[in-house]
Parts: C-alpha cells; sequence; structure tokens
C-alpha cells in the first residue's frame, strides 16, 4: 500500500468514526458491500445524508440526524464510507467479489427510553464480505463482522439480497432483502437483560440464545441532478425475530428506518 493511500484511508477512518455517534440508528449504516469492483480511476465524494431510525433496536420512537462523509472508492481496491465502512476489495474471483472491512457501529444510548441500562459506546467492527453476482439483476451477499469494545462484544452474520429493479442513464432503484444471525454475546448486548440492569431497571432479568435476530426489506434508488451532484435514498422496514423479538426491552418488533442524502463528485 502506497503512504499516500495509506494516509487518505486513515484520516477518512478518523474522520467518520466522530460522525457516528450522531446517527440515530443503534446499527451500522451499511450491512453489506454495496460498491462491486474497484473502478479504473479513483473517485472521490462528500456529501451528507439525513436519516430516521429507531432509537434503539426495539424502540417505538424515532429519531433523525443529518450525517455529512467522505466517499471513497480507489482503483487499487481500497474503500472508505459512512455505509461500506473501510476496507480492501480483492482482485474479483469471476462473479465473487471479496474482501475485508472495517465499520462503525454506533453503540445504544438509552438512558432516558430504559432507565437502569448503560449506554454502549460505538466501537470498530472488523469482518469480512463476499458477493455474488448470479447475473446482471440478482447479487447475494453475505457479510461477517466481530465487535471490540467493552459493553457491545459478539458477532453477527449478515445474509441478503439484492435484485435490480431499474438500472439505465445513471439511474437505479433496487429491491433489498436480509437477514441477521447473532451470537450469545450480541444478542445479550443488545436484547439481554442482566442481572445489575434487572436491579436497577425493574425489568426481569433476560438472556437470549443465539440464532435469527432479525429481517429486514427495503428499496435503495439513486439519480443525478448533474454531472456532479447524485442523489441516494432508501426505505427500509425490519422485523426483530426470535429472542430479539421477545426480549423485555423490545417496546415495538417491525421498524421502519429512511434516509435521503446527495453527494458530490469531485
Amino acid at each position: 500500500m502506497k503512504t499516500a493511500s495509506r494516509k487518505l484511508v486513515l484520516s477518512t477512518l478518523a474522520f467518520s468514526a466522530s460522525l457516528f455517534p450522531l446517527v440515530a440508528n443503534s446499527a451500522e449504516l451499511g450491512d453489506f458491500y454495496n460498491l462491486g469492483k474497484p473502478p479504473t480511476k479513483t473517485a472521490v465524494r462528500v456529501g451528507a445524508i439525513a436519516l430516521n431510525a429507531p432509537g434503539y433496536q426495539g424502540s417505538d420512537e424515532q429519531k433523525s440526524s443529518v450525517v455529512p462523509g467522505i466517499f471513497l472508492q480507489a482503483s487499487n481496491g481500497l474503500f472508505a464510507d459512512p455505509f461500506n465502512g473501510v476496507g480492501y476489495v480483492f482482485e474479483p474471483a469471476g462473479n465473487l467479489i471479496y474482501g475485508v472491512r472495517a465499520n462503525i457501529d454506533t453503540g445504544r444510548s438509552v438512558e432516558d427510553a430504559l432507565p437502569g441500562f448503560e449506554k454502549i459506546k460505538a466501537r470498530l467492527n472488523p469482518g469480512v464480505f463476499a458477493n455474488y453476482n448470479v447475473n446482471e439483476e440478482l447479487t447475494l451477499k453475505s457479510a461477517l463482522r466481530t465487535g471490540l469494545g467493552d459493553g457491545g462484544d459478539g458477532s453477527l452474520l449478515n445474509l441478503g439480497v439484492t435484485y435490480k429493479l431499474y438500472n439505465a442513464n445513471f439511474v437505479s432503484v433496487n429491491l433489498n432483502a436480509s437477514v441477521k444471525f447473532g451470537s450469545s454475546s450480541y444478542m445479550q448486548s443488545y436484547f439481554g437483560v442482566s442481572p445489575a440492569q434487572s436491579s436497577a431497571s425493574g425489568v426481569a432479568a433476560y438472556q437470549p440464545s443465539a440464532g435469527l435476530a432479525m429481517a429486514q426489506v427495503g428499496l435503495t434508488g439513486g439519480f443525478p441532478i448533474s454531472r456532479e451532484i447524485y442523489i441516494i435514498s432508501s426505505l427500509s422496514m425490519q422485523r426483530l425475530m426470535g429472542d430479539a423479538a421477545n426480549s423485555p426491552i423490545v417496546k415495538k418488533k417491525t421498524q421502519p428506518a429512511a434516509f435521503v442524502g446527495a453527494v458530490y463528485s469531485f
């Protein structure tokens, strides 16, 4: 890796990490790697995203926030942006695109909504990803990540599919569906109630098992308004499943989320 590229990626990671605590939703912005093959020429963009998402997974309240960010996709395989995280995509093997990445989990701030529960701090999530292009319209996606940091340990496996409903003249509309499987540590961090939390809050102690945590379906789209400015948007619905849905801290099992943003290309 060249020194200039290394410095650019590290500075982008630091900038993005400083912004992620502003996000309302207590999860990653992007579950999967969505950039495809590296471009022939490095692209750098800046932008801002307005989000509306649940206050936490299982909350009955929505919160809004605005997140600025830098979007980098280098010709050598490096990438960095709020959705895809920071990482490297290897040389594609036929229709298989795979690599390593790290993104930021925004943690969980529930002191007001769930008195007696401590805040889960934002943390770095290293992991791997692999996407397979079945044809021009259909892509199978997967991502595995592990949380690093106090209070939010555990691994999360995401499996999904994207179908291109429309893709022409730089306008795209995609249908997305996915499921998430959490390790026992992940489930305990975000849906469990420890004896200490139970004593402080009055909520019954609860220890969920590893397994299916949630399913999600949504639409994403994008279109240009000029040669430099591109609009991106998403509308999704998430349903908590299994032991996650049965947690006593879950007030709403089905939760909507949406964002709209704009990026400027140099």
